[in-house]
């Protein structure tokens, strides 16, 4: 192992192997030249090689130890429903929810959408909610809430971006009613149990397992017809959710490892 730096604390085996290999080599006479003949002679040629296996310090690992923090952590149940075609299985997701009166939720853009879904279902839904908005303002959610009461539906449904989806969380959390999603874009939004909303120009955000959907449906068709542009900034903004939700305080509240002074492997912060 050249240049390679053992550490004192470090223990180290070593093996060896011994291999052997056939060379073909041309017969020489002293002088450089081939021998009359031109035969060539097979050389066998031994050597040895030595792996080195480098287990890490005991006081770095003891170090560790003694340092780290207990902690708890909860996954959040999800059933996800993902391929091509895969909104036909909406039908079957109601039966085994058994509910028969769905809201439809969406932004109205995705007006499109939601009469597809309406044909799907025969048109047997609670009725069709086009209004969602940015951000989720609650005066949009208190008319949505207001439509699914009278209309008596039991279950949500909502399609499109994240816009659509904190919409049909709101609506949810609020009315305890089923929740599947089927997103269009790349959000997120419908695989976490959080929910941004804003009210005068303030946001603000709560989290509750409640609030995450029950079912999300993965239509790969749906993103096909998604503008180029669109695809692009959405896939970004997915990027950055990933990115900023290791900031969040309960991340950051997570044991750390701090090396040692001894120690010479780099520990990421």
């Amino acid at each position: 192992m050249l240049g390679a730096e053992v550490h004192p604390d470090s223990s180290v085996s070593a093996r060896c192997h011994s291999t052997s290999v056939l060379t073909h080599t041309p017969e020489h006479s002293h002088d450089g030249a081939c021998n009359d003949s031109g035969r060539s002679t097979l050389k066998r040629t031994s050597f040895h090689r030595t792996l080195f296996c480098i287990h890490p310090p005991t006081s770095l690992m003891s170090h560790h130890h003694t340092t780290m923090d207990a902690f708890e952590y909860n996954a959040n149940p999800a059933r996800v429903i993902f391929g091509h075609g895969t909104l036909q299985n909406l039908s079957s997701e109601l039966q085994r929810l058994n509910v028969s009166s769905s809201i439809l939720l969406s932004g109205p853009r995705q007006a499109s959408q939601t009469e597809h879904l309406k044909s799907i279902f025969n048109g047997k839904i609670a009725g069709i909610f086009n209004e969602a908005k940015m951000h989720t303002p609650v005066h949009v959610t208190e008319k949505a809430l207001a439509y699914t009461l009278d209309h008596k539906a039991d279950s949500i449904i909502s399609i499109g971006g994240g816009s659509a989806i904190g919409l049909g969380k709101a609506v949810s959390i609020r009315t305890g009613l089923p929740h599947i999603c089927i997103p269009t874009t790349y959000a997120g939004s419908e695989m976490t149990s959080h929910l941004g909303e804003t009210s005068e120009g303030r946001k603000t955000t709560r989290s509750d397992p409640k609030i995450l959907p029950g079912t999300v449906i993965y239509d790969v068709d749906l993103t096909m017809t998604l503008p180029t542009a669109l695809s692009a900034t959405s896939g970004v903004n997915a990027i950055a959710h990933a990115g900023t939700s290791n900031l969040h305080p309960v991340c950051l509240a997570q044991p750390k490892l701090t090396p040692s002074p001894r120690s010479r492997i780099p520990l990421r912060p």
